[in-house]
């Protein structure tokens, strides 16, 4: 068996890189929550280094989703804590959600991995759109406990609540902003579509 000098080999490897030849990754991303009532989502993934992930989660019983970004940390990624409105999540099963944005959004160092365009991106995480090719990983984990349809209820007014602040809020800004004399409710209704 003859060996290649390590220099040539790093050679050959920066060749393939740049022509694209470069071996296909089977892209693998797997996530769970810590546990707790405003869990924070842990995970690993064989991705290099910086990529950027946005990790969801979701419970549509208590009309809950929110997102958080993060990024990859020696084959690690670790999310802030998710609450609802800075409240205890309400129990139940959550839909948890990673995808990694297009090619084009990472660092150059992400890129020379995965491909300017993601082409060298492969498996069932691969999804591929007009503008271009993401992964996205969904798995559920329960977070405290069976789930409760009062609290479910209880988190689904408090949403609303926040939601027609938000609105209201936003629509006076808008009429003080471009000086509108349109009603108020006429704006707040189209929020709300």
């Amino acid at each position: 068996m003859k060996f290649v000098p390590a220099r040539t080999a790093l050679l050959v490897f920066s060749a393939l890189l740049i022509s694209g030849a470069a071996k296909a990754l089977e892209a693998d991303i797997r996530a769970i929550s810590d546990g707790g009532n405003t869990p924070f989502v842990v995970g690993v993934t064989n991705l290099p280094d910086e990529t950027r992930l946005m990790v969801g989660v979701r419970r549509k019983e208590a009309n809950y989703f929110a997102q958080a970004q993060t990024s990859v940390t020696a084959g690690q990624f670790k999310t802030e804590r998710f609450s609802a409105l800075g409240k205890s999540l309400p129990p139940g099963n959550y839909e948890i959600e990673i995808t990694m944005p297009l090619a084009r959004v990472q660092p150059a160092k992400v890129r020379t991995v995965i491909g300017e365009e993601g082409e060298r991106l492969t498996g069932r995480l691969v999804e591929k759109s007009r503008f271009g090719i993401t992964l996205k990983s969904v798995s559920t984990v329960n977070i405290g406990g069976a789930p409760s349809p009062a609290a479910d209820a209880a988190a689904r007014r408090d949403n609303d609540v926040a939601m027609e602040k938000w609105r209201r809020e936003n629509c006076e800004w808008i009429q003080k902003v471009t000086q509108s004399r349109r009603p108020l409710s006429e704006c707040i209704e189209n929020l709300s579509r």
